[in-house]
């Protein structure tokens, strides 16, 4: 593959031997992963030993599973809202070219069953919490 979006949160020491290997070769292929522990190491280690775990988390993979010795890269991705991308997205669901399943909705006041239905998995969608309009 060229590239390799992982928006499912795969264990990242789970993704050098199991994905770097799909990359297509000397191409500059990405596998780019959601899951980044960039927030994560600076609240354990602080600034700078944070930012050193960061750049060792980064390598690691890379040079582990061998990816860059076949002109292949394992990245982080950063999600950032834009507000056209947003406005866009309003616009796909508003023509219902993108529909959102929904599991079960709940009402405010029910929060704690909605978190429960979450937590006991097996879901076919999305829950809602529906809040009152005033």
């Amino acid at each position: 593959y060229d590239l390799i979006l992982d928006a499912a949160g795969i264990p990242y020491e789970d993704i050098g031997a199991a994905y770097a290997p799909l990359l297509k070769p000397w191409s500059w292929a990405t596998f780019v992963t959601l899951r980044s522990p960039v927030l994560r190491n600076t609240d354990s280690y602080g600034m700078v030993f944070g930012m050193l775990k960061n750049a060792y988390d980064l390598v690691a993979p890379n040079v582990c599973s061998g990816a860059v010795f076949k002109g292949s890269t394992i990245r982080w991705g950063f999600f950032m809202p834009v507000e056209r991308g947003i406005k866009e997205l309003t616009l796909l669901a508003a023509e219902k070219k993108i529909i959102v399943p929904i599991d079960s909705v709940y009402g405010f006041a029910d929060m704690k069953k909605a978190f429960d239905r979450v937590k006991a998995g097996h879901l076919r969608g999305k829950v809602a919490v529906k809040f009152d309009e005033k």
